[in-house]
């Protein structure tokens, strides 16, 4: 798959979707946080701060001008309710390179 090129100083909406979620929940039952990195400067947003336009939708408001220039990275913190662990939350951390690059 070719990269993409986005120019510094671009919006974008990008579609958050978490997967592999336990069968019971979606991601309307848990707490997320997402971090989008390039160019060694990040921008984070709260599950609360995403736009919301339909049910287990969420979309990130992406201004580039927030990134540095480089591969654009997103990290993502999985809050699962999970009564196994002693706060009855399941943390889960992941990185995805997003197969583009702010130029």
């Amino acid at each position: 798959m070719e990269k993409t090129f986005i120019k510094h100083g671009s919006d974008r909406k990008i579609q958050i979707i978490i997967t592999d979620l336990p069968d019971d929940k979606t991601m309307e039952d848990i707490d997320f946080n997402i971090t989008f990195r390039a160019g060694g400067m990040s921008v984070s947003f709260a599950k609360a701060e995403l736009k919301h336009p339909d049910e287990n939708v969420f979309i990130a408001p992406l201004a580039t001008s927030n990134l540095g220039i480089g591969d654009l990275w997103m990290s993502t913190e999985v809050c699962i309710p999970d009564e196994d662990f002693d706060d009855g939350i399941r943390h889960e951390y992941y990185d995805y390179f997003m197969n583009a690059v702010i130029i």
